[in-house]
């Protein structure tokens, strides 16, 4: 996993999956040479290679799953077999919710036939063209010495350090405020000794006049990766956007640059926070301005502004999305944080579904509250035929409901549950002689609690993980780990990690928690 065996990776290869287990499942804008994977090992249980199946379906993910091998009767003594009648188990689960599988190859091809790359010369086969533009042209210029990653290796840009930053820019591509781009470059730092080598946003009017920008984010020293990121115009008023490379003053070395790409990702539901208002009312929201109020003190999820629907309405009161593009093939998670009071008939959700002349066609009622509430709603949704191009969201109270209802984050779009669990370790242990006690306390009023796991360290290396067992009578999840074989004076260290049934994770021990024996 080193950067010299990444970098020759990149010249020959698309994409490297190694064995290393890692927290996280592949989502788009994917690291094609650091991909992640799930490792399939003796001990394993099934209903956690589940849980990751359901999180990659769920939330448009991709799971690499990695069986090390495979046997009708495992030794005992080998920790990466997988017994048959697991992998059977896993299979069928497969099967049964008719889950997608693809190679990587496959996957990658597919990405590469949908993100279609609107940077043109994105691989500098022209040099530093065709649109691209730099300043201090002494530290920034073409490669053609095979520094940069496939299928062009032979192709890249190179940054040297000096006294002054040096900026590469793309050429000026056309937004809608209203999507989301995906942006990517391979990039090697290797030979960067100091400094710091970053991406930049800058944002356009139609007129071309630079208006606003965004930093994303900065590169590693001494690695070599494909960096990704997802772009959104910061206001409507962005119509043209540049993606700049930037490198700062007094940096020493150099770092090369490939593979630009930048893609239109998904249509995103515009001002789904509220935060943009006009007259006092919400951008790309229609509704009963009369009746609704737009709260801007803060009392929803994030920022200031919210929409509530007062109590006791005299007749049934609506809020309206702007229409949104939609795949009919897709299967879409419309989700809001909704807080209630009181209980009543009814606060409900509603799909209008338009073709592409924007004709209302049908429609899809989705669900209700009716009690008092606080917390994520979320709601699944696929268009009723192949006619239906657009959709609207719809929210409802009903004439007289004695529930007054606070709305916020609105999001619509491929990618189910995002709110991870909560929870804490009950009265964290101090010291430890013969077993170390553990009692969590974790929830997730939306998705549930599926699984709760430690992972331990032993003078800081790896030692080993289990996962805690649910007790109903306390209500906590529990372990009892012996330690009587740990020599004194040694330091047992833990992570605890919470999973939901949508396959969000939750580290509940962001640091280390260490206890010496």
């Amino acid at each position: 996993y080193d950067s010299p065996t990444i970098r020759e990776i990149a010249k020959i290869y698309s994409a490297q999956r190694g064995f290393w287990d890692r927290t996280r499942l592949n989502v788009l804008p994917y690291d094609q040479y650091w991909l992640q994977e799930k490792s399939v090992e003796a001990g394993l249980p099934l209903q956690q290679v589940f849980n990751w199946i359901d999180r990659a379906q769920i939330r448009g993910e991709w799971l690499v799953l990695v069986f090390h091998d495979i046997a009708d009767v495992p030794d005992p003594e080998e920790p990466y077999v997988t017994s048959t009648a697991d992998f059977q188990a896993i299979v069928q689960y497969l099967v049964d919710h008719e889950a997608t599988v693809m190679t990587i190859d496959q996957v990658l091809s597919e990405v590469d036939a949908t993100q279609v790359n609107l940077f043109p010369n994105g691989e500098f086969q022209n040099g530093v063209n065709n649109g691209w533009s730099i300043s201090q042209g002494s530290q920034i210029v073409a490669d053609n010495n095979n520094n940069g990653a496939y299928p062009d290796s032979q192709h890249s840009v190179v940054f040297t350090g000096g006294g002054s930053p040096s900026h590469m820019f793309s050429p000026q591509i056309p937004v809608i405020g209203t999507q989301s781009y995906m942006m990517q470059a391979f990039v090697n730092t290797e030979a960067l000794t100091s400094g710091e080598f970053g991406f930049y946003v800058d944002e356009y009017d139609a007129a071309g006049n630079w208006i606003s920008g965004k930093w994303q984010g900065k590169a590693d020293l001494n690695r070599v990766r494909q960096y990704g990121y997802i772009y959104t115009p910061t206001s409507s008023s962005v119509a043209k956007m540049n993606w700049q490379f930037y490198l700062t003053g007094g940096s020493t070395g150099t770092v090369y640059v490939d593979d630009a790409h930048m893609s239109v990702l998904d249509n995103s539901l515009l001002n789904g926070n509220f935060e943009e208002l006009e007259a006092g009312w919400l951008l790309n929201w229609t509704g009963d301005t009369n009746y609704l109020v737009v709260d801007t003190q803060g009392q929803g999820s994030s920022g200031n502004n919210s929409v509530v629907f007062p109590s006791n309405p005299p007749s049934t009161k609506y809020l309206f999305s702007g229409q949104v593009p939609v795949d009919p093939t897709q299967t879409y998670f419309w989700t809001s944080y909704v807080k209630t009071t009181n209980s009543g008939d009814e606060f409900g959700f509603y799909v209008d579904e338009y073709d592409a002349a924007g004709n209302w066609i049908s429609g899809q009622w989705l669900g209700k509250i009716a009690t008092e509430y606080d917390g994520w709603k979320q709601l699944t949704y696929t268009p009723t035929s192949g006619n239906v191009a657009k959709i609207g969201l719809q929210y409802y109270l009903l004439a007289s409901s004695a529930m007054t209802v606070t709305l916020d984050q609105v999001s619509f779009t491929t990618q189910g549950d995002q709110q991870p669990p909560t929870g804490y370790i009950v009265n964290p242990p101090s010291t430890i002689d013969e077993e170390l006690n553990l009692r969590v306390q974790a929830s997730d009023d939306f998705a549930g609690v599926a699984w709760v796991e430690v992972v331990y360290t032993l003078d800081g290396e790896y030692y080993d993980d289990m996962y805690l067992t649910y007790n109903p009578s306390s209500g906590y999840w529990e372990a009892d780990y012996p330690t009587d074989y740990i020599d004194d004076g040694s330091v047992l260290g833990y992570e605890i990690w919470i999973g939901d049934n949508y396959g969000n994770e939750f580290n509940i021990v962001p640091t280390e928690s260490l206890i010496q024996h």
